[in-house]
């Protein structure tokens, strides 16, 4: 199926959006997943909206009615409403293969998307007005891979609902399957990627995590899996010598500079009740009047690594950081006004290949030194700008009819009458 086609006037900006879908062959993977074709042209029309800045459905079709042909709003909703479309799926198809090295990389984080999450009656924790208490939004639980010679690629998604939500908000009798997945703890769903990305042929050999998965089940099934492991633990964790981590710093006498990098270090091997033998290490700033209060705990189930070898290694984890503050910003992450546990994973994922695109679009266009998001701010303020002047060319050429036709033609212009025109064509542009 081709793309879908846009008017002949297509604004300069357009052309390198149609360009980078056309790249990451997108709708040549949706014929391949069997997806509706009906749905593609709304697909189109979404990301687009969100890459203008849309912050909702019915905004994205606002902005983008000068650039696509008509199209029902419903429809675009039916797009992330059919049960028979997956974006998730059509994100892993994005990343077809994996680049394979020594020291491939799994990266897992979550991130809490709480904009609009509380509209969401039935799927998250809303605000109570009886007790004032404050609404959270989804859990988002990502996965990610990351080699040492190429910057982060989606591989799955998990969405999950806060364990607190209020009583009075969930129907009443037995919830559905759906809340009750979606109730389990976030390394559970983060298991349940890593499982399916092995099962897909993931050939990584090391998983990087935060503090918030440093659990001992989680990392026992992750070791089952045939993976690798380093993570961070809370500072307050106990380790095996019956100290906590702060206390076991303040003991420790001797620690040595980690070359080539301005951070102190100390290690040692503990044991994690519920797992086993693990290598320990600590490192902190050196320039820093905390000192070792600063100073963070490393684990992993690779006792002959080295420290330094551990520090760097988990240091790679901070690229996935900056990858969801640009969805967030490029995506609209936090934007959606949909409804139903369908549609909020659907959605997501929308934003995820919005990311994606403009990912393209960056990397085909000359490198700027703002990267993907101050591409996307520029990008932007182009497609309004080329929008305003076609808008006043066509309010000009439109005045210029109306004296032909009304036998003026021969008489002097008076331009006062042709503002109102370039008054409206600002407001229909902009």
């Amino acid at each position: 199926m081709n793309d879908h086609p846009t008017p002949a006037a297509l604004p300069q900006p357009l052309q390198q959006f149609d360009r980078a879908l056309h790249a990451l062959a997108l709708s040549p993977r949706w014929d391949l997943l069997g997806l509706p074709r009906h749905h593609f042209p709304a697909l189109r029309r979404l990301v687009l909206g969100l890459l203008l800045g849309a912050k909702s459905i019915l905004a994205a079709w606002e902005q983008t009615q000068p650039y696509c042909h008509e199209q029902a709003v419903q429809a675009l909703y039916d797009c992330l409403d059919d049960e028979r479309v997956d974006l998730a799926a059509l994100l892993r198809a994005l990343t077809p293969s994996h680049r394979t090295t020594d020291q491939d990389l799994l990266l897992i984080d979550d991130t809490v998307t709480r904009s609009y999450g509380e509209q969401i009656a039935g799927v998250t924790w809303q605000h109570d007005h009886n007790t004032k208490a404050e609404f959270w939004g989804h859990n988002l639980v990502l996965l990610y891979h990351r080699s040492p010679q190429g910057p982060d690629r989606f591989v799955d998604l998990a969405l999950k609902m806060n364990q607190h939500q209020p009583e009075s908000q969930i129907h009443p009798g037995r919830p559905s399957e759906t809340i009750r997945q979606a109730r389990r703890k976030k390394w559970q769903l983060a298991l349940d990627l890593v499982r399916a990305a092995k099962a897909r042929g993931h050939r990584a050999e090391t998983m990087l995590c935060d503090a918030g998965y440093a659990h001992a089940e989680f990392l026992t099934e992750v070791v089952g899996a045939g993976l690798h492991f380093v993570t961070r633990l809370p500072s307050n964790r106990k380790v095996g010598f019956g100290l906590s981590g702060r206390q076991w710093m303040a003991t420790k006498r001797s620690y040595k500079r980690l070359r080539g990098t301005n951070y102190f270090f100390a290690q040692t091997y503990a044991w994690i009740t519920g797992f086993g033998f693990v290598k320990l290490v600590a490192y902190w700033p050196c320039h820093t009047h905390a000192g070792k209060d600063r100073a963070r705990f490393l684990i992993t189930d690779q006792l002959r690594l080295s420290a330094y070898e551990v520090v760097t290694q988990y240091l790679r984890r901070w690229g996935i950081e900056p990858a969801i503050h640009e969805v967030r910003q490029v995506g609209g992450l936090d934007d959606g006004h949909v409804r139903g546990w369908h549609n909020v994973h659907n959605y997501y994922a929308l934003s995820l290949v919005a990311h994606a695109v403009a990912e393209e679009m960056h990397r085909q266009a000359q490198p700027t030194a703002h990267g993907v998001v101050g591409y996307v701010q520029q990008w932007r303020q182009n497609v309004y700008a080329a929008s305003i002047s076609a808008a006043k060319r066509d309010a000009v050429q439109v005045f210029k009819a109306l004296l032909w036709q009304n036998g003026y033609s021969t008489r002097p212009i008076d331009y006062s009458h042709l503002k109102p025109l370039i008054d409206s064509a600002f407001l229909e542009a902009g």
